[in-house]
């Protein structure tokens, strides 16, 4: 008996659309920034990088050609440690 070798063709069971996948990353960023500015609001220093920095979060997830890794950098630094660690997964422009 012969035994005939299939030959299957790779088809992915689902398609992975990228720009989906950055924009939910960065609405997930955005969302532990608002959590975090609500969290600061009885200092008003922090208050002075919270708001501006949640503000161009905001920015980045309605135009996904734009870099967001350096907004991600000083996000980790200054706002949010998870909402930093988010927007910078989903900041490459590629």
């Amino acid at each position: 008996m012969a035994q005939h070798a299939a030959t299957a063709k790779h088809v992915p069971s689902s398609t992975h659309n990228n720009s989906s996948n950055k924009k939910g990353l960065r609405q997930a960023g955005y969302i532990f920034m608002v959590i975090n500015t609500v969290f600061l609001a009885f200092a008003i220093i922090p208050m002075i990088w919270c708001i501006p920095m949640t503000r161009a979060a905001k920015k980045k997830i309605n135009n996904l050609n734009e870099s967001a890794i350096c907004l991600g950098i000083f996000t980790f630094l200054f706002v949010s440690f998870i909402g930093g660690i988010l927007l910078l997964c989903g900041g490459s422009a590629e």
